[in-house]
């Protein structure tokens, strides 16, 4: 999910997904879905086009304390201006 970019501007071609390593004991890691895990990059710093790279913010959604995230890829963006 992609937070408060300047409504000058849009994404080309958004990434949809991120890999995300997550970390505990085999079944505890069994009972998380990839439904539970959500992914946010907060884009208000952006001024202008060009290519961005972010590492997201990552939740697991799930009540599973024992579960963590290890490790989150980053993603590149594009922003460009919209047309007029």
């Amino acid at each position: 999910k992609y937070n408060n970019l300047n409504d000058q501007f849009i994404i080309d071609s958004p990434t949809e997904k991120v890999n995300v390593t997550l970390s505990g004991t085999q079944s505890n890691l069994d009972k998380i879905s990839e439904n539970e895990i959500s992914a946010s990059i907060d884009l208000s710093n952006i001024t202008e086009e060009g290519t961005y790279t972010y590492k997201p913010d990552v939740v697991i959604n799930n009540d599973n304390k024992n579960v963590t995230i290890s490790s989150v890829d980053s993603v590149t963006i594009v922003v460009k201006k919209k047309a007029e």
